[in-house]
């Protein structure tokens, strides 16, 4: 609890002094953090606050910005669709995977928005592999040692459940392993969806990243896909 508050903090102050980096830094920060404990036990992914955080700040002090993307039409159409399906669907009325979903595709929006430039491009793919180290790394713990310590650390200061171990689920004779996430199947398609956009940066010469360190991140990819042990992310890498 006192951890996220203070990641909360930390990351409220970043963004009054440099709000493109901050923004830019969400992106795989909030994929590390999602499964913090809440703030007073309201079940509310800290992810979200921050990313809803990210989003009026940009909205509010950049809006000429957004206005000129051209995603701005389809994103209105999104949430006209989104916000219709959740007030006359069948399906359930709980509001906190609403607001998480809109959350999400509002800060890809503002992401996009904030994509102005090469620099911009550098600095969010320098953080995008901080981000694949980690997650490949935490991913290999937890297959050697059958226990996912990131969430036995996490279980151990709150009285949530945060997560159900998956190790012991064999598929194709070994387990599945989730890293930073709170199941197998999102781990496995953010290294597929990684793996794709390293690998259009190899095919393109990228001249602002050496083609060692895009080789050794399509390994350590490849290697948090098969961790996963995901179909989804299986057939992500195949389209690749």
């Amino acid at each position: 609890m006192t951890f996220s508050i203070v990641l909360f903090v930390i990351f409220t102050i970043y963004l009054l002094f440099s709000y493109k980096k901050a923004l830019l830094l969400l992106y795989p920060l909030s994929l590390l953090i999602s499964t913090l404990p809440a703030f007073s036990g309201i079940s509310l992914k800290l992810a979200t606050l921050l990313i809803y955080e990210g989003f009026l700040y940009f909205f509010i002090f950049h809006k000429k910005d957004c206005l000129k993307s051209p995603l701005t039409k389809y994103i209105i159409i999104f949430l006209v669709c989104h916000v219709l399906c959740y007030t006359f669907g069948a399906g359930t009325k709980h509001p906190i995977p609403f607001m998480y979903i809109t959350a999400n595709i509002l800060y890809t929006y503002v992401v996009w928005c904030n994509l102005s430039c090469s620099k911009d491009l550098v600095f969010f793919s320098k953080c995008l592999i901080f981000f694949v180290f980690l997650i490949v790394a935490n991913g290999i713990v937890e297959f050697i040692f059958k226990e996912n310590l990131w969430f036995e650390w996490l279980e151990s200061q709150t009285s949530e459940i945060l997560y159900h171990s998956h190790i012991n689920d064999i598929r194709m004779g070994y387990g599945r392993c989730c890293s930073f996430f709170d199941f197998c199947i999102p781990f496995g398609d953010v290294c597929a969806i990684l793996f794709s956009y390293y690998l259009y940066l190899l095919k393109n010469k990228c001249i602002y990243f050496k083609n060692g360190i895009l080789y050794l991140l399509l390994i350590l990819l490849i290697i948090g896909i098969l961790l996963a042990n995901s179909r989804a992310a299986f057939i992500i890498f195949f389209l690749s």
